[in-house]
């Protein structure tokens, strides 16, 4: 394992193999510099777990993808270096909770960072997305951002242009849009 560079921000995602948020079957943390993507790892990852038709349906990763691919133990040590004491671009708490589930799983302790939560700050940031369609495949879509949907590298990707756009779009830093996604929105019910 290698340290990377101090990026502004690292997006995360995952997929699952099935309903179980502790079954991620692939991972990427893509490091941000300057709004820029100046980092990306990437790993599939044996769930030790089933892989359900509906999840393989939507990503396209199946058991003999996996075979002979690390166990989230081993690559939990690597993900730890890259977004240690990082704010943390995630769209949706989905890939957070899957996390912090496959941690619990292997009795490890989740990485020491700071989520971002990247639909928070579309709602917030673009009247469009206030109140509903602020999913990524939709968000991106509306932004002209082209990517391949549910693949953890390319939305990781995603959710961190989005995340530079905001901040461009705002005039503010990542540590600026953190702390305005933890507050409530004004007339949230």
């Amino acid at each position: 394992m290698r340290c990377p560079q101090v990026a502004d921000f690292v997006a995360v995602d995952v997929e699952t193999a099935n309903h179980d948020l502790a079954s991620i079957c692939q991972i990427a943390a893509v490091s941000f510099t300057g709004g820029e993507v100046s980092d990306t790892w990437a790993s599939l990852v044996d769930p030790d777990d089933y892989f359900d038709p509906v999840n393989v349906a939507i990503h396209g990763i199946d058991a003999p993808n996996v075979r002979g691919a690390p166990r989230f133990r081993q690559v939990l040590g690597e993900l730890t270096i890259r977004v240690a004491e990082q704010i943390v671009a995630i769209h949706t708490t989905f890939d957070r909770s899957a996390i912090q589930q496959a941690c619990r799983v292997c009795n490890a302790p989740m990485p020491d960072c700071r989520w971002l939560d990247t639909a928070r700050v579309c709602r917030r940031t673009w009247t469009q997305f206030a109140k509903k369609g602020y999913g990524l495949e939709n968000v991106a879509y509306e932004l002209g951002i082209k990517f391949r949907h549910h693949d953890a590298a390319e939305d990781a990707r995603t959710a961190g242009r989005i995340l530079a756009r905001a901040m461009a779009e705002t005039g503010s830093s990542v540590e600026a849009l953190l702390a305005r996604s933890l507050e409530p929105r004004r007339g949230a019910r």
